[in-house]
């Protein structure tokens, strides 16, 4: 303990003991620079991904590889690379303020390994088509 004083790292285990739920709740209630599609969207990832998952956990009991864990969960339950890498995002942005406000260490979601998204192929209209969209329009 005097170790981690001398460093700075010493956190008080009551701030630690707060649940992910209760932390995402005034993390997102504090996020008042997003647009209103922005924060439907990290409301949407919270309620689907990362609440069902970590609500009752607190803040001191997640680890990198239970970050990691979560992550290939999620892509193999087919969710798209898209949606797992924001779920994470979110999620990561939301330990990040535990890590400022003193109640972690470091951000335990920091480097997590995800899932590539990969580019679609892009679609070019011929001549033709874009004649009849210049005559509908």
């Amino acid at each position: 303990m005097k170790t981690a004083l001398a460093r700075g790292e010493w956190v008080d285990p009551a701030l630690r003991r707060v649940t992910v739920g209760d932390w995402a709740a005034r993390w997102f209630a504090n996020q008042v620079q997003l647009k209103p599609s922005t924060r439907h969207r990290y409301a949407s990832l919270l309620r689907r991904q990362v609440l069902p998952v970590w609500e009752r956990v607190p803040l001191s009991a997640i680890t990198h590889a239970d970050v990691g864990e979560w992550v290939r969960r999620m892509t193999q339950a087919g969710l798209a690379p898209s949606t797992v890498r924001q779920a994470h995002r979110v999620f990561s942005l939301l330990l990040a303020l535990a890590v400022r406000d003193g109640r972690l260490t470091r951000n335990v979601a920091a480097g997590v390994r995800l899932p590539r998204v990969g580019r679609s192929e892009k679609v070019f209209l011929t001549h033709g088509q874009v004649g009849e969209l210049a005559a509908a329009a």
